[in-house]
């Protein structure tokens, strides 16, 4: 009769190991799974994209360059086709097996060595398998080694099952495991010689039957033996892969030790973990009394002398083997260090400890610490066609597979057409594809031609449009040693030899850039699309201009902006003279825009200074308005709500419920330290449930740590012109808010708290039933936000030039310092400037402080916030004086003479400036001194 102590020390040790390998299965499952959906396509993703999509045909290898090229068999491209029919079309889906495949090999190589050996050396190899890096890196890959590893071991386990116990039903279960195996890699044949062998050395086998598989196991190694006596022939007639050197053997080498982790550690760490390594695995397959060692030796061994056959042949690449072998070596080596830790047992756990630490170090340098470099930049691609492209466009891609790997993340609305050509892009192949792209360029108006290097090299398709097209924009993605080649093509050519009827007709100049028209949206355009303006420019000089358009409202806040040099290809700097040039810039209204009328603006800048380029003629200084356009309501769609909330803080389920009529979906604060004076911004994405049934105020608040608000306002949730009585249910809105931080704030952390106001001035409550613990609360905390400290000196110090420049602004200039008599072209100036303020400034400026010449233009400039940008003027003390140092490069063409310094303030939203007191009169600048240019 057993006692219940013993039974419970019995079930102990049997519930020990089964939570030991659950808690290896889910850190396993994390490492594999972790940013699995966000992992970009890499050039086995591509190969195994275009079998899975390229259809029937193409799943058994017959479809396509690259489907036919693939050596592979079919049975794990169907098994991913189905999981993407159940789980959809995403990266996630598309590299599932293989991760699933490296979390079900820790419970096999448990089971594999529990059965061969003991479950402590199970549970050694569970946690080598699970802290692999070679398997790792294979499972967050579509490619299917990691399911040949699973599948080799379970044929191992199978039969040994089927051996000590005689059941038929497990050696039926490990020829099915073998053949899938086969059917996935054709490099699992040498699996079923490693059976023979298992089933040889069993003492449980027939005796006739160990006969006959020891004769068919020697004619096999007999014509193992006829490949390599060919391939050393070959080796010796100088036709041998290996014929190059020993690289080779040195990358099957270094592959191996990507199964200990010492090819993802630093040279001096490397070495000495992979002779341990060795060590350890020599030990557990050669040790006398090791139940099981043959039969891993064997399923080490003939993996490995496959490969260096191939190498010898020179048919194939031995890569292919390495996950097949590896469990082999990690039960091996967990039967090593059972063996130590059973006779040495400190040299034992030290050994263990130091495995699994190195291979867990480079497990985590492979996928965490070190950016993992991509072979194709298909998602780069894809983005920058969805930000530019607009109707009238098609995709032009040179090669098939490179368009699966495209719209796998392409998630635009204009058509992409696939060009299959041959290597070259010549002969008849070529021929068809310039066919093909002059028939698009009748029916489109702009062509995206997309190359990569999966795609041809340069064919016709790009010779035809190179010939008979305008090339606008060309751009070049780099992702690890791979490039990605895009290039817009105009059909029509931008430059027009007659004026067209323009909506609105205006001459302001530029710089060397006359604008002498536009036309504006006609229709009103929803949130998420774009507003689509011409713009009709003349170049009467070379100038270097980048075009800026922003959408602002009535009270004059930005809500999108777009910014970009006009045809890149032929920027304008080079275009013709005095010939009109057709521009058609495309500016994105956001979505959850609120509806209403906003104005669209314009200012042209110099993309290298950096400068605005002021209207010189026909327009006053600032932005020029270009008119109205009308933006309607966004719904808020599932699709829209989850790719908005990238880059947000996204509240999970359907949001933070406020009563029944509106939830927050998603919300970003910025900054996250801010200094006294400084503004905090806070952008709100509502979704309204149904019409609100009277207005709504939001109330933010900065709080301190004792819950006292240090500053707060209440405002209309998203916009003054859209109030809640106007929403409409189920629209998405987004809102934002700017909070002053006090310049009198105290350093520390703040809480930034939302509340809602029903017309009553009632607080509304948070009714979410995802969030049980918000029942009954109707404040939500936003985030937290550190208050910097800043040292404010109030005495006046030692200033070289004394001024009194007063302002309009209650901000004084009290002088300056650090400007010699004269300066040398190619030399900086260096000069600090000192302020005080008379009282706390409520606007932001920015410094401009400028070198004119003789003419009064510009030689050097510098503008920003003061203090190189850490001291807003919101944040002075009254009393307080700021020294503000700027730095301006003298040009080094820059003639002898005497310049002038001045400097400026202004807000930079409106671009006005502030008015100074000299003589009894306001003037827009002050000026410093002069400065001698020149020896």
């Amino acid at each position: 009769m057993v006692r219940g102590t013993d039974r419970d020390a019995t079930k102990g040790r049997r519930l020990a190991p089964v939570l030991a390998i659950a808690f290896l299965c889910v850190l396993a499952y994390g490492a594999c799974t972790w940013h699995l959906a966000a992992r970009p396509l890499v050039k086995d993703d591509v190969l195994t994209l275009s079998r899975v999509d390229g259809g029937v045909p193409a799943l058994f290898g017959l479809g396509g360059s690259l489907a036919g090229a693939d050596p592979y068999p079919p049975l794990y491209f169907v098994a991913v086709a189905a999981f993407r029919e159940l789980a959809g079309p995403s990266g996630f889906a598309l590299r599932f097996i293989s991760a699933a495949f490296a979390v079900l090999l820790v419970p096999l190589l448990y089971a594999a060595g529990a059965r061969i050996w003991s479950r402590r050396a199970g549970l050694l190899a569970a946690a080598l398998g699970a802290l692999s890096p070679l398997y790792l890196a294979h499972s967050q890959e579509a490619r299917m080694y990691t399911v040949v590893a699973g599948l080799g071991v379970a044929s191992i386990y199978a039969l040994a099952r089927a051996l000590d116990e005689q059941d038929r039903t497990w050696l039926i279960a490990a020829v099915v495991a073998a053949a899938a195996a086969v059917l996935t890699d054709y490099r699992a044949v040498v699996l079923f010689p490693v059976l023979g062998l298992q089933a040889v050395f069993s003492d449980r086998l027939p005796r006739p039957w160990r006969l006959g598989l020891t004769i068919g196991l020697t004619a096999a190694l007999l014509a193992g033996l006829s490949v390599v006596a060919a391939g050393l022939l070959g080796l010796r007639a100088g036709t041998s892969a290996l014929q190059s050197g020993a690289r080779p053997i040195a990358t099957l080498a270094d592959e191996l030790r990507g199964l200990f982790g010492g090819a993802y550690l630093p040279a001096r760490v490397s070495g000495p973990l992979d002779a341990l390594w060795l060590v350890v695995l020599l030990l557990g397959v050669l040790w006398p009394s090791a139940r099981g060692g043959a039969v891993v030796l064997a399923y080490l061994c003939l993996p490995l002398l496959a490969a260096v056959g191939e190498l010898l042949v020179g048919r194939g690449t031995h890569g292919g083997y390495l996950p097949l072998l590896g469990p082999a070596v990690y039960l091996g080596v967990a039967r090593g260090l059972e063996c130590c830790t059973g006779r040495l047992r400190p040299a034992g756990v030290a050994a263990t400890l130091i495995l699994l630490g190195g291979m867990g170090v480079a497990s985590y340098r492979q996928v965490a610490a070190v950016p993992r470099a991509t072979d194709c930049p298909y998602r780069e691609l894809a983005q920058a066609i969805e930000c530019g492209e607009r109707p009238g466009d098609v995709i032009l891609v040179s090669g098939g597979e490179s368009t699966m790997a495209l719209l796998h993340y392409y998630r635009g609305t204009i058509p992409a057409v696939p060009l299959t050509l041959s290597p070259d892009g010549s002969g008849a192949d070529g021929a068809a594809a310039a066919d093909v792209t002059a028939d698009l360029a009748s029916r489109f108006a702009r062509v995206w031609l997309v190359r990569t290097d999966l795609s041809p090299a340069r064919g016709e398709a790009e010779a035809w449009l190179t010939e008979h097209a305008f090339l606008a924009d060309r751009r070049v993605y780099q992702a690890g040693t791979a490039e990605g080649l895009l290039e817009l093509y105009l059909t029509q050519s931008p430059s027009l030899s007659a004026e067209p009827p323009y909506q609105h007709r205006t001459e302001v100049s530029f710089g060397g850039l006359r604008l002498e028209g536009y036309d504006l949206p006609l229709r009103p355009v929803m949130g998420g699309q774009k507003a689509w303006v011409t713009l009709y420019w003349r170049s009467l000089a070379p100038q270097h201009a980048r075009v800026s358009l922003r959408l602002v409202d009535r009270q004059g806040r930005e809500w999108a902006r777009a910014d970009e040099i006009p045809y890149p290809a032929l920027p304008p700097e080079r275009w013709p003279r005095n010939v009109l040039m057709r521009y058609e810039p495309g500016l994105g209204v956001p979505p959850g825009l609120p509806p209403g009328w906003y104005n669209i603006e314009l200012r042209v800048y110099d993309p290298i200074s950096h400068r605005p380029i002021e209207p010189a003629s026909g327009a006053a200084p600032g932005p020029l308005q270009l008119g109205p356009v009308l933006v309607e309501a966004t719904w808020a769609r599932p699709a829209l709500v989850e790719k908005l909330s990238r880059g947000l803080e996204a509240l999970g389920g359907r949001g933070m419920a406020f009563d029944e009529d509106v939830a927050l979906r998603a919300f970003r604060l910025e900054p996250q330290e801010v200094q006294p004076g400084a503004w905090l911004h806070v952008d709100l994405y509502w979704e309204v449930r149904s019409r609100p049934k009277g207005d709504l105020a939001l109330e933010l608040a900065l709080v301190d740590s004792q819950g006292m608000p240090v500053t707060s306002q209440v405002v209309s949730p998203v916009a003054s012109w859209y109030p809640p009585a106007a929403w409409r249910a189920e629209e998405l809105l987004w809102a934002q808010h700017d909070l002053l931080v006090p310049p009198r704030a105290r350093p520390g952390v703040y809480r930034l708290e939302l509340r809602m106001r029903d017309p009553s001035g009632r607080l509304v409550p948070i009714r979410d039933r995802w969030r049980f613990w918000t029942w009954g609360v109707d404040v939500a905390t936003l985030g937290r936000v550190r208050v910097a400290q800043v040292p404010q000196e109030r005495s006046l110090p030692h200033i070289q030039h004394r001024l009194d420049a007063r302002t309009t602004a209650g901000v004084d200039l009290l002088g300056y310092e650090g400007v010699p008599e004269r300066i040398r072209p190619g030399e900086t100036l260096e000069l600090t400037l000192y302020w005080r303020a008379t009282s706390v400034p409520k606007v932001s400026y920015k410094v401009s402080v400028q070198m004119l010449d003789r003419q009064h233009s510009i030689l050097a400039q510098d503008d920003s916030i003061p203090a190189g940008w850490s001291r807003p003027t919101t944040g002075w003390a009254a009393g307080e004086v700021v020294g503000d140092g700027h730095r301006l490069p003298v040009p080094a063409s820059a003639a002898p003479q005497q310049a002038t310094l001045i400097v400026a303030l202004y807000d930079e939203d409106t671009g006005r400036r502030v008015q100074w007191f000299e003589g009894g009169q306001l003037r827009e600048y002050v000026e410093l001194c002069q400065l001698g240019i020149g020896e």
